[in-house]
């Protein structure tokens, strides 16, 4: 028997005036995947930066570079003739590219069309950056001999936007590699070869919420194509490199602390927030104007042995609006198993499965000058085809799930005059 569980998430951006923030980057994270090249498994690396379309827009250049830790042995450079930097006395450095630099802002037709614009360095515009690494080659590695000192790799910038919550500092990115040891092996894997893919942030995070009494859901949705356990938790960010593998005295890190912290930080009461280690879900009322970041740790798990963690690092701004603006509501998503009381199900692997997604629109109230919305419905994970309507090809063990999309107009019985609003499902 197999669970199956979905996670969609529906975000709503307005535009009202703000404090203004210095600095350019908003986060980011580093993973790694498996290339077979011949007879070799090898090592592509990707830094995905996100930066604030309001701060220094040439901050980020076309190259930069994969700093590496704990390595145990050297980056053969005949192996990996062009991808390398020379190694420093306490760190090996792997050549980056920028592969992709696009303008993910959210688009939006109120009060004007599309005001968060990146071109002219509005806040709450956001650019992506994606950055990797040639194929590289493990030759004349070995495994961390000490679990408690992962391959650690980094990268980092002096440019990290001002918060609320914590202190000024580096935008410092990191993930983890564990030494595995198979079947209750007392020797670790070669790592030579690549054989495990680390987790994977499929969803873009929130630059912007809009904070109008709503109880907000994070769905930090990561993915294996491993298929190995993944368990989430929350983490400190960096501010300083001293503190690469050393951990930094967290008054330190967070303003406020321990009111603030890194399980809690946007310093809330208990009953305000839940987070949910086993779906990565971060779910409270944002209550409190400002900047604030967090960091959520997805951590691989394969036979019950932790190889690798990525560290998700982000900031959210939260707009809090007065009464006249608080209008908004999200859309209704309705639990598609057991007559809309539930999201999950098991199945018999091998049977088809089709899952009712329902999603209804709320209304806008007559005085705000809003029409009626359209709901974009995404969908994403290691499940779906190419472009989510493939059922051979996309994913990595068709056959593929897809999504069919149909759109019907409902009516309502209103006390005003505002027009039905449409419903995909």
């Amino acid at each position: 028997m197999v669970k199956l569980k979905g996670y969609f998430l529906f975000v709503c951006y307005l535009l009202i005036s703000v404090t203004s923030y210095a600095s350019t980057l908003l986060g980011g994270e580093i993973t790694w995947k498996c290339v077979t090249v011949g007879n070799i498994q090898k090592y592509k690396f990707t830094v995905i930066v996100f930066r604030d379309c309001s701060g220094c827009s040439g901050c980020l250049s076309a190259t930069d570079e994969l700093k590496v830790w704990n390595m145990n042995g050297v980056l053969s450079t005949t192996r990996n003739v062009g991808l390398l930097n020379a190694p420093s006395t306490t760190n090996q450095s792997i050549k980056l590219t920028r592969v992709l630099q696009r303008d993910i802002t959210p688009t939006c037709s109120f009060p004007t069309t599309n005001p968060f614009n990146c071109a002219t360095g509005e806040k709450g515009a956001i650019e992506k950056h994606v950055y990797e690494t040639g194929l590289i080659d493990f030759f004349g590695i070995a495994p961390p001999s000490n679990p408690n000192s992962p391959i650690r790799f980094t990268w980092e910038q002096n440019a990290r936007n001002l918060s609320n919550n914590i202190y000024s500092g580096s935008m410092i990115l990191i993930s983890n590699m564990y030494p595995y040891y198979p079947n209750g092996s007392f020797l670790a894997k070669s790592i030579v070869n690549c054989f495990d893919n680390a987790p994977n942030f499929s969803e873009n995070p929130t630059p912007i919420l809009y904070s109008n009494s709503q109880e907000f859901n994070f769905n930090n949705n990561a993915v294996d194509i491993d298929l190995d356990d993944i368990n989430y938790e929350l983490e400190d960010p960096i501010l300083n490199s001293q503190y690469i593998n050393t951990r930094q005295i967290p008054s330190e890190i967070w303003n406020s602390y321990p009111v603030i912290n890194k399980l809690n930080p946007f310093g809330l009461s208990t009953s305000q927030y839940s987070f949910n280690s086993k779906t990565g879900e971060f779910k409270f009322k944002p209550l409190t104007a400002g900047a604030f970041n967090f960091v959520t740790k997805a951590v691989s798990y394969k036979q019950n042995q932790k190889v690798s963690e990525v560290f998700r690092d982000f900031q959210v701004l939260i707009l809090v609006p007065n009464a006249n603006q608080n209008t908004n509501r999200f859309p209704s998503v309705y639990p598609p198993f057991a007559g809309g009381k539930s999201n999950y199900i098991e199945v018999t692997a091998g049977n088809t499965l089709r899952i009712p997604i329902v999603v209804r629109d709320s209304l806008a109230g007559t005085g705000a000058g809003l029409s009626p919305q359209t709901i974009d419905l995404t969908v994403n994970g290691i499940a779906m085809g190419l472009l989510n309507a493939d059922t051979t090809m996309g994913c990595p063990f068709p056959p593929c799930a897809m999504l069919s999309k149909k759109k019907n107009s409902f009516s309502y019985n209103l006390t005003d005059n505002v027009k039905p609003v449409p419903i995909q499902n």
